[in-house]
């Protein structure tokens, strides 16, 4: 952080943008898919870049929705995966770092692949670079430059047993109080784009009226974001013994967070 404090540079202007990427069948564009709920995604791609006194990229900002596992599990290495891939490509064409945003993967929105293997995820990232690259094209300057940041704390009951367990087993791992687990959101604006940030892996239905609640442009939902309570599954659509519901806290965690999401977008400004 220090050295970054050090580093600091002018921003002449923010470029916002994004688009709304084809949907071929229940995919989009060949490259995410839900594997829970066919044909239930977030096709957006979201760009934010800041530029220095000489019109160059400073730093590009990338946000989309997609489990981040390009992979075998099997492997055991440490990788950036199809993300990595993304980010330097878009680096070696722009020559500024590139940050990568996930959005509402939950459900199983993954990577629509042939195989789990760095070629395919060298693949994917190629086309993602050259999409953000596209989309960079038709950005406008930002109304604002202006920096808003809030945080609110949520309190969720934990009802899955094997957590539970869990927790029982691990010194290591945080205790929870009570049966309950504190967490926290985030809502945030830079210039014009929002960010409504998710401590899990929000199912993406769960995450269309919230981005319809936003103001900003582009609007984004941030999942795994500071937390990871597992995935948020709305109440009407938590399936006894199905895998997401295992990796999950329980069916109260969806509303707690969807109102105190809510509640932030509605006081914003205030």
């Amino acid at each position: 952080v220090g050295r970054a404090l050090g580093r600091l540079m002018p921003v002449k202007e923010l470029r916002v943008s994004s688009e709304d990427l084809s949907l071929a069948g229940a995919r989009v564009s060949g490259l995410f898919r839900n594997a829970r709920n066919p044909g239930i995604v977030d096709p957006q791609i979201a760009v934010v870049q800041a530029r220095g006194k000489d019109g160059r990229a400073l730093v590009t900002l990338v946000h989309f929705a997609c489990h981040v596992e390009g992979l075998e599990k099997a492997a055991r290495e440490i990788s950036a995966d199809f993300p990595g891939y993304m980010c330097d490509e878009l680096r070696r064409r722009s020559g500024a770092p590139v940050l990568f945003l996930n959005g509402a993967i939950g459900g199983m929105v993954s990577g629509d692949t042939k195989a789990r293997s760095h070629e395919e995820a060298r693949k994917a990232g190629l086309r993602l670079a050259a999409e953000v690259a596209r989309i960079l094209k038709f950005a406008v300057p930002s109304a604002s430059s202006a920096f808003t940041f809030r945080r609110s704390t949520i309190e969720v009951p934990v009802t899955n047993p094997r957590l539970l367990l869990f927790e029982k087993l691990s010194k290591a791992r945080r205790p929870f109080h009570r049966g309950r687990v504190s967490s926290e959101l985030f809502h945030m604006t830079l210039g014009d784009a929002e960010f409504l940030t998710i401590p899990g892996e929000l199912l993406p239905e769960a995450s269309f009226e919230l981005l319809e609640r936003m103001k900003g442009y582009p609007r984004m939902v941030v999942g795994l974001c500071n937390d990871e309570l597992g995935y948020i599954i709305p109440a009407e659509d938590f399936r006894k013994g199905a895998y997401e519901e295992s990796m999950s806290v329980g069916p109260a965690i969806a509303p707690v967070v969807y109102r105190r999401a809510l509640e932030l977008l509605s006081t914003q400004g205030r």
